[in-house]
């Protein structure tokens, strides 16, 4: 019982590091390696990986890895294709976009994703959901490779707890993004309403509020066209 606390104590305080990293940062992503360090060392495990939710053009959910920390003694698989375009919503795992915890024995899996957890040297695996304005946008799955490793409340908490964090990180990143853009938005905007009225012919005014239309909205090319219903 003494462990466990202390084991949790561990853990919160690397969570308590990564939320003070990610509030601080620019882009937040770029701390994700050494906030995967923390949590791993913290946690006792061999490996930690996140994978990110993609849908495809047609609307079908994929989850790709993306960041990784590994023990010295594991295999890296970040370049594993296995793990990249995964169809997640077929696989044990689809029970995350319940907001579900997913963990146990990789022995206990169905056997594709057996084989695949097997390859890997993972033995246990706890899987976490991350959620983003209530949509699922990633996970976070830890790895016992050692031996087989029966996860415990205190320790299940605390990595939603990890999972929370990510989450409120994107959140707070989208947010931030999308005052950014709007903010420019609203200058360009400005800026093309004052330059209009300053244009001494239509033609110049259509070319000035073509090119700032197409720097708003990221576009390479953008078309002004008149009718003479005459």
């Amino acid at each position: 019982k003494e462990e466990e606390l202390s084991r949790r104590g561990s853990i919160m305080s690397a969570i308590s590091r990564a939320a003070e990293r990610f509030l601080r940062a620019a882009e937040w992503e770029e701390n994700i390696p050494g906030v995967l360090n923390d949590l791993g060392s913290a946690s006792d495990v061999n490996c930690i990986h996140v994978l990110i939710n993609t849908l495809n053009e047609n609307g079908e959910l994929f989850a790709s890895l993306q960041y990784e920390w590994t023990t010295p003694d594991i295999a890296p698989q970040i370049d594993n294709p296995a793990l990249k375009h995964l169809a997640i919503n077929q696989t044990k795992f689809a029970d995350l976009a319940l907001g579900k915890l997913v963990w146990g024995s990789a022995s206990e899996l169905p056997e594709k994703e057996q084989e695949l957890f097997s390859g890997m040297g993972s033995l246990s695996i706890a899987a976490i959901p991350i959620f983003v304005n209530d949509t699922w946008w990633a996970s976070i799955f830890f790895h016992e490779c050692r031996h087989e490793r029966q996860w415990i409340d205190i320790e299940l908490e605390v990595f939603q707890t990890a999972a929370s964090i990510f989450g409120a990180a994107e959140t707070q990143s989208r947010t931030e993004k999308k005052l950014v853009r709007r903010q420019l938005a609203m200058s360009l905007l400005q800026e093309i309403v004052t330059v209009s009225l300053q244009a001494a012919n239509m033609r110049e005014m259509g070319e000035t509020v073509t090119n700032r239309l197409a720097h708003l909205i990221g576009a390479d090319r953008c078309f002004f066209t008149l009718w003479d219903d005459t």
